[in-house]
């Protein structure tokens, strides 16, 4: 996965830099606009893998108070 993660960085930067070199605007708009929706997506997964974890956390600590209150 690292792989394949470290794959995909080196040829954005190699596409980037090539429509640097060669004044593609359009091609820099649409990378960055690509860009922005791809760490809202992480963002909003690691929002959500912390809510899941509080919420875990949440019902034992439920689960916990109930047990002390059975006897």
């Amino acid at each position: 996965m690292a792989l394949f993660v470290a794959s995909a960085v080196a040829n954005s930067v190699q596409w980037v830099w090539n429509a640097w070199l060669a004044r593609d605007w359009f091609a820099l708009g649409s990378g960055a606009a690509g860009g922005l929706i791809v760490v809202a997506l992480v963002s909003e997964w690691r929002h959500l893998w912390k809510l899941r974890a509080r919420a875990e956390t949440r019902d034992l600590g439920r689960a916990l108070l109930h047990s002390h209150s059975v006897g």
